[in-house]
């Protein structure tokens, strides 16, 4: 894949800036077989990660995906094979390596763009993300889907269980291609969930397909651990070994500092996650970014039935919740249940209403939850409930406005038939 990067001067009249950029990609390929038919081993197609340096922040940029095709023939077969070529030119050389003939074919994207993340610190102008979790691939999904791309947005951070393929890999392909006019425009950060575990029915390695199609700002290359038979292709009460790659990170925008967490690795004093955790935030300038959000999958607090005390969830707890409460965390969002939950400030199950506590937010019906009601697991809301509803589809937006002040709008994106618990929520 070459990619171009097109940036107009100040002056209208001069000629466009053509770079290329492909030297320097990460090029991923994985095989992957079935737990749920084992009989189905998918070959994946590659994927092309680029890293981009030396960006301007805040900035549009226009850019074209092409991609090169060489043409090996044997006899009267023609064989294409996908390959990257940074230069045209390469054709010649590769043709006389193979000492074949050669052709070249060219599949080229339309004309995309993205603007890049305010640089950290930045406050002249308000960071608006959205976030989605338990997204899925149904009519409910495509209607958050569309309404999104209506929102003016800097990004994207998704909560967990993403493409609901569980190890049927062409659904994965299938997710991407529903997605490609959002994620080739709004850059898209996701979190690892249970439907991501995905365990090989030959290796019994976890988290093969969401660590090879993603390419988060990573610590160090993934560590990757294995499953059982027991484990299946999305185990809910699960903990194995996933650490560093698109596991757990963190990246800053404008007034805020993000940071990634896996429920399902290790969250222990002193595993790789711990100590990721307590260096994040002990380097975190609160002068630069006074805003620290943390996204997972699992809730750490849960007014629903579903997935109550799941041992990653209460380890995770146990370990982590101190430490947001330590440092300062501001809002600590998340999916797994299919409903949506807003707390008030909250530590160690006790209200603060001075908000010296992290706000707690699930929303984890993007659009996979069928067309049942996710129910609470007590009739009456929890003290620390200031908003929840099991009813809906929805996504929500959070804007930054400055260093004191920001805004959370959830935002309904289909209404389910039981009119009574339609809720829509702002903060």
């Amino acid at each position: 894949m070459i990619t171009y990067w097109e940036a107009g001067s100040d002056d209208s009249s001069s000629n466009t800036v053509q770079v290329k950029y492909a030297d320097d990609s990460d090029i991923k390929q994985y095989n992957h077989t079935s737990c749920v038919y084992e009989d189905m081993t998918y070959i994946s197609p590659y994927f092309h990660h680029v890293r981009l340096d030396d960006l301007k922040p805040d900035t549009e940029y226009v850019y074209r995906c092409t991609l090169y095709y060489k043409t090996v023939v044997y006899g009267d077969v023609d064989f294409m094979v996908e390959e990257l070529l940074s230069w045209q030119e390469d054709a010649t050389s590769i043709s006389r390596l193979l000492g074949v003939p050669l052709g070249s074919r060219i599949t080229e994207s339309e004309e995309l763009s993205f603007e890049t993340a305010l640089i950290p610190g930045d406050g002249t102008k308000s960071l608006k993300f959205a976030l989605i979790a338990d997204y899925g691939q149904t009519e409910a999904s495509l209607s958050t889907r569309d309404l999104l791309l209506d929102e003016d947005v800097d990004m994207i951070l998704i909560a967990g269980d993403l493409a609901y393929a569980n190890t049927v890999n062409e659904l994965w392909d299938e997710w991407f291609e529903l997605n490609e006019e959002l994620f080739s425009k709004v850059p898209t950060m996701p979190a690892p969930g249970n439907h991501e575990v995905e365990v090989d029915n030959v290796t019994s390695q976890i988290f093969v397909p969401y660590e090879n199609r993603f390419g988060a700002p990573q610590v160090k290359d993934a560590e990757i651990g294995y499953g059982d038979e027991s484990t299946g292709s999305h185990p809910s009460s699960f903990i194995g070994v996933y650490d560093y790659g698109n596991a757990f990170y963190t990246f800053s925008s404008g007034l805020g500092t993000f940071i990634v967490l896996n429920c399902y690795t290790s969250s222990e004093v002193g595993s790789n996650q711990y100590n990721f955790l307590i260096e994040t935030l002990e380097g975190i300038e609160r002068d630069v970014t006074p805003w620290v959000l943390v996204m997972l999958h699992c809730p750490l607090y849960n007014t629903f039935f579903a997935h109550q005390n799941e041992t990653q969830t209460v380890r995770m707890k146990e370990n982590f919740e101190k430490i947001f409460v330590e440092y300062n965390v501001n809002i600590v969002f998340s999916g797994h249940t299919h409903g949506y939950l807003r707390s008030k400030p909250v530590a160690f199950d006790e209200v603060f209403e001075c908000g010296d506590a992290p706000l707690y937010i699930g929303i984890g019906d993007g659009g996979q939850r069928g067309d049942e009601i996710e129910f609470f697991l007590n009739r009456t809301p929890e003290d620390w409930v200031e908003c929840r509803d099991g009813s809906n589809w929805s996504f929500g937006t959070l804007e930054i406005f400055n260093s004191t002040t920001a805004e959370w709008t959830r935002r309904l994106s289909g209404v389910n038939k039981w009119e009574d618990y339609n809720v829509g929520d702002t903060w």
